[in-house]
C-alpha cells in the first residue's frame, strides 16, 4: 500500500504539468481563435477511424476514450491551429464539447443560426 501511495505521488507533478500546459494552450486559443458563423456551423465527421476530443488544441491534450466516429454530426464554433471546437449531442441528449482535429471534419453547408445574407 505504501508503495502505491509513493507511486501515485510521483506521477502527481507530471499530471499537474500536463494540465497546466493544456490550460495555457486553451487560454491562448480563446484569444486567437477564428469564430465560425452559426449559419455555417454544421459539420460531419469524415475519414476513417475515431475523431478524438482534446481539452485544448494540441496533440498533448488528447482526452482518452472520448471520441466521435465518421458520419456523426456536430456543431462547430471556432477554429485554431488545425483544430475545431465542436459540440456533439449524444443519443441520450447529453452534450459533449471540445476540440477535434479539423481535417476530420467536413462542412455540411448547414448551421444552427441565420445567415448574414438573409
Amino acid at each position: 500500500m505504501k508503495a502505491l501511495i509513493i507511486l501515485l505521488l510521483s506521477f502527481s507533478p507530471m499530471i499537474s504539468h500536463a494540465e497546466d500546459y493544456c490550460s495555457s494552450v486553451s487560454d491562448k486559443a480563446d484569444t486567437e481563435r477564428a469564430i465560425i458563423p452559426s449559419s455555417d456551423s454544421g459539420y460531419k465527421v469524415s475519414g476513417k477511424g475515431r475523431a478524438y476530443f482534446y481539452s485544448a488544441p494540441d496533440e498533448k491534450c488528447a482526452i482518452k476514450n472520448l471520441f466521435i466516429i465518421p458520419g456523426d454530426l456536430v456543431n462547430a464554433s471556432a477554429d485554431y491551429n488545425n483544430y475545431t471546437y465542436i459540440m456533439y449531442f449524444t443519443k441520450d441528449g447529453k452534450d459533449v464539447e471540445g476540440w477535434v482535429k479539423s481535417n476530420q471534419l467536413t462542412p455540411t453547408g448547414t448551421g444552427i443560426g441565420p445567415s448574414d445574407n438573409n
